[in-house]
């Protein structure tokens, strides 16, 4: 289940559907390059242009994506909400 909502997320991110990869965060969500520096919903999808992921993995609420896009190969990780359907936290 949160494979899925976390691959709908980079989908959408992806092709710069910014309403639809914002309807996967929860409000408060947080998303950042690295552990601090914060990067908007705008720059990670400008990021993930072109991006195809081959390795998912989820443990517990983190999921952790292998990604490759035109910015590089890099790793992504999104903390779930347990009981929701939302994404906490993205790590980029």
């Amino acid at each position: 289940r949160h494979k899925r909502l976390v691959e709908g997320f980079l989908r959408a991110a992806a092709r710069g559907d910014e309403s639809a990869a914002r309807s996967k965060l929860s409000p408060a969500a947080a998303i950042t390059m690295g552990d601090n520096d914060a990067l908007g919903l705008a720059e990670l999808g400008e990021r993930l242009r072109g991006a195809n992921w081959a390795k998912v993995i989820a443990a517990g609420s983190t999921v952790v994506v292998s990604v490759a896009c035109d910015h590089g190969r890099g790793i992504l990780f999104a903390e779930v909400a347990w009981r929701g359907n939302q994404i906490n936290a993205v790590h980029w």
